[in-house]
């Protein structure tokens, strides 16, 4: 079988790392500023201009973009979802092959690829094995599916698996056939 992994908010606690730089940069750093404390629950939308003050706007993004995101001096700062290892490992016990696929930005590639490595998702080589940074995943082929990005399962061919996150809660995942799980164990 060939399973497709997303990285960020599957594998990485991508967004706990966002709000905790949002709210250190924009929040605690500026003592008075009028942005308010965000959790990851606030979260319901992809659109994240519309959880910060329309002072920051856009500039939100540029915090995925950081040097220290991944990780900082050598040291991964990026933690993983229970379990993500666990199944990795076992679905590749089993003969099946997987593929990490995550939208990146220039440079963001290799900074996701060496914290996927320095987890023990990957085996580290030149040719970035096992790691593929594209946007529209409806491109790639495979069995099996699994991202918190509703765009991304649509047009998927395979089966389907739904990553439970604040920002997808409202979706019907039963009426598009698509299975939703909240927590790695659920595959094991």
């Amino acid at each position: 079988m060939e399973i497709i992994i997303d990285v960020d908010d599957v594998v990485f606690r991508s967004m706990e790392r966002w709000v905790e730089l949002y709210n250190y940069k924009y929040v605690f750093a500026h003592h008075g500023n009028v942005n308010h404390v965000i959790c990851k629950a606030d979260l319901l939308s992809w659109d994240l201009t519309k959880h910060v003050g329309q002072d920051i706007g856009k500039l939100c993004y540029e915090l995925f973009s950081l040097p220290g995101f991944y990780s900082d001096n050598g040291q991964t700062t990026i933690r993983c979802y229970e379990n993500a290892l666990h199944f990795v490992e076992y679905r590749r016990m089993l003969g099946d092959k997987i593929l990490f696929a995550s939208s990146c930005t220039s440079n963001q590639v290799e900074a996701k690829y060496k914290a996927l490595c320095d987890h023990g998702f990957l085996v580290s080589d030149r040719r970035m094995s096992g790691f593929a940074a594209i946007h529209d995943k409806g491109m790639l082929n495979g069995d099996l599916m699994i991202d918190d990005g509703i765009h991304n399962l649509k047009n998927f061919s395979g089966k389907k698996i739904l990553f439970t996150q604040p920002w997808n809660k409202s979706f019907d995942a039963e009426s598009f056939d698509v299975r939703r799980i909240n927590e790695w164990s659920e595959m094991l």
